[in-house]
């Protein structure tokens, strides 16, 4: 542990069982807090839990589907019912079109893109919210660097990030309304299973190949610890953190 620790504080992360969301699990987990480990893959969620309580932190697991009302009210009620309260929320959970590639992605594909990236990040938020109006904090949403550039092999992903971008301003005067700090943390292309995710589940879609080529890939951890400081800056409101991709090293 790190001489971080204070009063137990408690984070609740959704899409947690991998990737950004899972480091976050360990960065928060390692300052001290108790950790709600979301994620619709329920698996995935135990494993980071496991992670976590060997690594000397407290965690519990949950699996939740963001597009579920009913989901999001029990995961906000674990937090309260194991831990007393929610001082931070990572509204994490987020998926790609895949394939087969948008305008010929089904319907059903493009509707569940727009219901986790963008409702259940809104959804997320206002449940949060009621759990914390009485202590405060601070509620990090991800969306994406795409969110002020095109993305032409999958606009319907670039679309509900640029939504949750505009979402976190506009919440800006719940710091003085409710003392809840809302902002957004942007990622560029990060070493998860989503990029995997953007083909066929193996193998990457071709149209991210350019882009896999021209920069280099940011790991989860930096992501994890860039969350980690916006939440304890309370200065932070309505603001939109960009982590950018470097350049591949020339050949």
């Amino acid at each position: 542990m790190t001489d971080e620790r204070g009063p137990q504080r408690v984070a609740v992360i959704t899409g947690a069982g991998s990737g950004i969301g899972r480091a976050a699990a360990h960065r928060f987990a390692s300052a001290g807090y108790a950790v709600i480990v979301a994620d619709v893959d329920s698996r995935g969620a135990t494993a980071v839990v496991a992670e976590v309580i060997a690594g000397g932190g407290a965690a519990k697991a949950i699996r939740v589907d963001v597009t579920d009302i009913d989901h999001l009210r029990s995961m906000f009620e674990l937090a309260v019912q194991e831990y007393g309260r929610v001082d931070a929320v990572l509204a994490n959970a987020g998926v790609m079109t895949g394939a087969p590639d948008y305008p010929d992605a089904a319907p059903e594909q493009v509707a569940r893109v727009v219901s986790v990236n963008l409702t259940g990040v809104i959804h997320t938020c206002q449940i949060a919210l009621s759990h914390m109006r009485a202590t405060g904090g601070a509620i990090i949403c991800t969306s994406s660097t795409v969110a002020f550039t095109p993305l032409e092999g999958d606009p319907v992903y670039a679309a509900t990030k640029a939504g949750v971008l505009h979402f976190v301003k506009s919440c800006r005067s719940w710091r003085e309304r409710y003392g809840v700090r809302v902002n957004a943390i942007l990622p560029g292309m990060t070493d998860t299973p989503m990029v995997q995710k953007t083909g066929d589940g193996v193998t990457p879609a071709a149209w991210l190949a350019p882009a896999l080529h021209s920069v280099a890939m940011i790991t989860p951890e930096e992501i994890a610890e860039a969350m980690f400081k916006l939440a304890g800056d309370t200065t932070a409101c309505g603001e939109a953190v960009t982590i950018v991709n470097p350049p591949t090293a020339p050949q």
